[in-house]
């Protein structure tokens, strides 16, 4: 009896439950490290990092001024580094595991109330493929994972003084400096917060708000406008809005075959909301319907789960904190995790495809992909480790050819590693017009897929980009383009510059687009 006391009494002070989920985040270590990987787009913004750090400012190409990144808290976190090792590749690599890494342990060791909980929500983390996927990517996700985590693990606590609202004020200001369509999910928590707030209240808040007002005024300063050159590309590409609506389920559809582990963590955490009716937690659930009906509103997106990763974070807290007395419900979802599971975890070690896999895979539309898939070869961590240079993906290999030669002009679709590998020297016109200011603005041809809108190539504007001169044939447009350059290439602190920035911001000149768009049929 004396000796099964101390037994337990040692179990108590070993704290073997949270040694036993700290060897579950070593797995979801290796996990990262076997899967980490790099996509053309984040190159994208690394080609802004280079350029920003070598001197030429805050651009793309060099001889312009265009927002081509959607988060400009990433792109600045990732140039703080790259200023020491002027190296992207393991730089963005290893700071993305970190920072997962430390998502991880806030999700496993301040979420979860008790053991079964913890079991419910190490089975999502460990088997959601998107979740682990763009845990790396280059892209935005991993910081955004740990943003939104820490803001729910601080609405949880319940506390509401001043300082809290300070800090919450300053969260959503990251949040939105990250990905600004995050408000979208984060909004119930900020109005539960600040209801019945008095007015000092509401100043602590705005002061902790304020690094998000003051960069947007930076925006419209250096950049001319308040979003990024993305926004205007892909949010109106002059596609009607039924076939976004429809692309928009299609990206759901596509991203539960995919990785079916990831949206029946959401859904259950959903469903498991109003079952339960906690309501301290339903602001959680509103924020994660607003986000899905938004994502089906602009057609979702081009790689498979990427949207899902933060409504992912936010329904593990809520699985975390639900208190289940209904066990056949708890043993029927696990269940589920586990089936499901096997078919993510599997394609997530090996980076293969299941045989039932392929059959499912053969039905899928191209509209959306596995982006891990398709980049894995040419740009993982695990090549480098073994010795061998990445990215070797082709589109960086013709970059390289293009700065290897001088090249100071090309035309391509491959804006990222390509963009990037060219250098400062070499002027890139996009033909998705994602990192041109012009043609962002002009309805897309009809050959489009989710996320990638071609444009034309107006008569004149090539030999515009050569030259540094206007020659536009059609006379709107090139007016257009004129006062266009004015905020682009123009002297940042002419007085003139800023009048021409109201005018762009309240359309003064939008007539001039329509002119042009309804003379050629667009």
């Amino acid at each position: 009896m004396k000796f099964h006391i101390n037994l337990v009494d040692f179990i108590k002070k070993l704290n073997f439950i949270k040694v036993l989920f700290g060897l579950g985040i070593l797995v979801y270590l290796m996990l990262l490290v076997k899967t980490a990987w790099l996509c053309d787009d984040s190159y994208i913004t690394f080609r802004t990092v280079d350029n920003f750090i070598n001197g030429y400012g805050l651009r793309w190409n060099v001889a312009e001024r265009v927002q081509t990144y959607t988060h400009p808290l990433w792109m600045f976190l990732v140039s703080a580094i790259y200023f020491f090792t002027r190296e992207v590749f393991f730089t963005s690599l290893i700071l993305s595991i970190l920072i997962s890494l430390v998502t991880v342990y806030l999700m496993v060791f301040y979420f979860p109330k008790n053991i079964i909980n913890l079991v419910l929500i190490f089975i999502p983390i460990l088997t959601s493929k998107v979740f682990l996927d763009f845990s790396t990517s280059g892209l935005e996700n991993s910081l955004s994972h740990l943003l939104i985590a820490t803001l729910g693990i601080i609405y949880i606590k319940k506390e509401n003084n001043n300082k809290i609202k300070l800090i919450i004020g300053f969260l959503t200001a990251l949040i939105m400096l990250n990905r600004m369509d995050l408000i979208l999910m984060i909004i119930p928590l900020i109005v539960v917060k600040l209801y019945n707030s008095n007015k000092k209240g509401i100043i602590f808040f705005m002061i902790g708000f304020s690094p998000f007002v003051l960069w947007e005024l930076f925006s419209l300063w250096y950049y001319g406008f308040p979003f990024p050159n993305t926004a205007y590309a892909k949010l109106d590409p002059g596609i009607s809005r039924i076939d976004l609506l429809r692309e928009g389920l299609n990206y759901i559809k596509e991203s539960f075959v995919i990785d079916p582990v990831t949206l029946i963590t959401i859904l259950s955490a959903l469903l498991w909301l109003s079952l339960f009716k906690k309501t301290d937690l339903i602001p959680f659930g509103i924020g994660i319907v607003l986000y899905l009906i938004y994502l089906i509103y602009i057609g979702g997106d081009f790689m498979a789960g990427r949207f899902f990763t933060t409504p992912f974070v936010f329904s593990i807290l809520i699985l975390s904190s639900t208190s289940f007395e209904k066990r056949n419900t708890i043993f029927i979802t696990i269940a589920l995790f586990i089936l499901f599971g096997y078919i993510s975890l599997y394609r997530s070690i090996y980076n293969e495809s299941h045989p039932y896999w392929n059959k499912i895979i053969s039905k899928s539309s191209k509209s959306v992909m596995d982006e891990r898939k398709f980049y894995f070869d040419g740009a993982n961590l695990l090549a480098t480790l073994k010795g061998k240079e990445m990215p070797s993906h082709y589109w960086a290999k013709s970059g390289r050819e293009l700065r290897k030669e001088k090249q100071k002009f090309s035309i391509t679709n491959n804006i990222g590693f390509q963009g990037y590998y060219a250098g400062p020297d070499c002027y890139l016109i996009d033909k998705l017009a994602l990192t041109d200011p012009l043609r962002s603005r002009l309805p897309s041809k009809d050959n489009w897929r989710i996320g990638h809108y071609s444009r034309v190539i107006p008569d004149g504007y090539v030999e515009s980009i050569l030259t540094n001169e206007n020659h536009i044939l059609d006379t709107d447009l090139k007016k257009y383009y004129s006062k266009l350059t004015i905020l682009t290439r123009g002297n940042l602190f002419d007085f003139s510059r800023l009048i021409e920035i109201l005018h762009f911001n309240i359309g003064s000149y939008d007539y001039l687009l329509e002119s042009y768009i309804k003379r050629h049929n667009y």
